[in-house]
């Protein structure tokens, strides 16, 4: 699925307006008190962003979000959410739609990332294998000083790659997406059972390897994907699931192993020598590819350059 990138930089000293921004961008917030200014900048697109916020003054918001928000802050940021509270300052939290909070703002600079619900909840249900999992969390905190320690750790990786501009790269940006999206899930209380989910993901994680190692083992042989199911132990529904939620593109068995395949090809025309009767046609047929025209669109399509060219050079 292809994403389109954004970002964005505001500032201002009018508390009003900072009011609408915040509201066009996260939900509806409503400042309170000795408000002095807002600097916010934020990269993403579509299904998520990581952003940068700067609350100058001493004032408390009321906040009610319609993006699901992870947060932490400096120095510090007292929340409280219904009888839950802490201070993201120290340890991050998450913040739902429809479950309004309210937070104290010091000077603060408060770092994020923003999911869209949709996105974030399919992929909590390719991560679980649950078409029916409704994304929520029991409360703001995580399940645990680890869990909040590997999540601010992706998150620091991911506010790196955002300052560099590298989320302009589309897959730079989905692979970010992904781990940062699969992290905060498992990083907080989700509501379900646990275990459950817990043990259909590790299912999926060991479908997805097997069968990975099958594909690569035995790529240049007549192989289907049944029999990379039956490798793995799994069905092919499965099979196909399992792949969708461990790859970053959401990929099939199938187109996996087109490439692994065409990525065995374009090493043994790599390697290949003309003078030796090394051919296009032949090195296609090695690697399962019965029409050499076909594979010759595939192989420019996926390295831009056709495969006699690699061969000659």
């Amino acid at each position: 699925m292809r994403s389109t990138y954004f970002e964005f930089a505001f500032s201002s000293v009018d508390p009003d307006e900072a009011e609408q921004h915040l509201a066009n961008t996260y939900g509806r917030i409503e400042i309170q008190r000795e408000f002095k200014a807002l600097t916010n900048r934020a990269a993403g697109d579509e299904r998520f962003q990581i952003a940068d916020g700067y609350f100058d003054g001493s004032y408390v918001s009321t906040v009610n979000l319609e993006q699901f928000i992870f947060a932490t802050a400096t120095p510090s940021m007292p929340w409280q959410e219904g009888r839950a509270s802490g201070d993201m300052g120290g340890e991050p939290a998450v913040f739902r739609p429809k479950h309004p909070y309210t937070a104290i703002n010091t000077d603060t600079e408060v770092r994020v990332a923003g999911f869209d619900p949709a996105a974030l909840q399919r992929t909590a249900r390719l991560l679980y294998g649950r078409d029916d999992l409704v994304l929520d969390f029991d409360g703001p905190r995580p399940c645990t000083p680890a869990a909040a320690d590997t999540w601010l750790a992706v998150f620091a990786m991911a506010r790196a790659y955002q300052q560099e501009g590298a989320l302009r790269d589309d897959l730079i940006r989905a692979s970010v997406y992904r781990l940062l999206a699969v992290t905060s899930i498992e990083a907080f209380r989700l509501i379900g059972d646990r275990a459950a989910f817990h043990a259909s993901a590790e299912r999926q994680r060991k479908i997805h390897r097997a069968a990975a190692d099958f594909l690569h083992a035995f790529a240049s042989l007549p192989i289907t994907i049944d029999d990379a199911a039956e490798a793995a132990g799994s069905s092919v529904p499965e099979l196909v699931l399992a792949f969708r939620s461990q790859t970053v593109s959401e990929m099939t068995p199938t187109a996996y192993l087109r490439r692994v395949r065409l990525n065995a090809a374009r090493q043994d025309l790599l390697d290949g020598d003309p003078t030796r009767g090394d051919t296009v046609a032949e090195i296609s047929r090695r690697w399962g590819f019965s029409s050499p025209s076909r594979f010759a669109g595939m192989f420019r399509a996926e390295y831009g350059v056709p495969p006699k060219w690699v061969l000659d050079h």
